[in-house]
């Protein structure tokens, strides 16, 4: 994020409601429509909504002590996907929708990435091009001009064998949890969390920061 959109972004929270806590149920319920049946994620879900490779799902998977060859519980998921974090020393904003900056101890996290707020901020940078007619209106003139053209085949995405740490952290911001940038943690690091762990920690394409 530019320093520009870091100071917009913090603006736009006065006055902002109380943003929902870690893993709200509603947030949850969302984003299990995307990953999964709306109750359950599956690895397949994560796989598509996040370009990664099978195996490194397979991965972060078991190191956060999910079910293998199973769908799992989307709640489970936000949650032992924060605990995984955690474990790894990842520090994470105390609400979702607060994403962090900085690093080590002098890594604050209370940074604005609420829809509203970040909406609010882009629409206010981009004139006539924000999230309204602008934007429509340039689309609609881009289409019309390519009409002509031959057609493109569509170039999927090519899928990323994400660290488990990186994924995580990526899985964790489908469920709008922001964590802190990297502390230079390996995935030697990360041994996979017990049922102990987890009930320790509460359990049961554009990145918005540095990974």
């Amino acid at each position: 994020l530019s320093f520009a959109l870091l100071l917009g972004v913090v603006d736009a929270r006065l006055g902002a409601p109380a943003p929902p806590p870690l893993c709200a149920e509603e947030l949850v319920r969302d984003t299990c429509v995307r990953i999964g049946s709306g109750t359950s994620a599956t690895q397949g879900g994560v796989a598509r909504a996040l370009s990664a490779e099978d195996i490194a799902v397979s991965r972060f998977w078991a190191a956060a002590g999910l079910p293998a060859d199973a769908p799992a519980p989307c709640m489970d998921l936000c949650r032992s996907t924060t605990a995984l974090l955690q474990a790894s020393g990842r520090r994470l904003p105390e609400a979702s929708d607060r994403g962090c900056y900085g690093r080590g101890t002098g890594a604050r996290c209370d940074l604005d990435l609420s829809p509203q707020a970040i909406q609010s901020v882009v629409s206010s940078r981009s004139g006539d091009f924000g999230f309204n007619g602008g934007l429509s209106a340039m689309s609609a003139d881009l289409l019309n001009e390519s009409a002509d053209e031959d057609e493109e085949p569509i170039v999927e995405a090519t899928p990323h064998d994400y660290s488990v740490e990186d994924l995580a952290a990526r899985v964790a911001q489908l469920f709008r949890i922001y964590p802190a940038p990297r502390s230079g943690v390996d995935d030697d690091a990360l041994a996979p969390l017990g049922q102990a762990d987890l009930k320790q920690n509460g359990a049961f394409d554009i990145d918005l920061v540095e990974q």
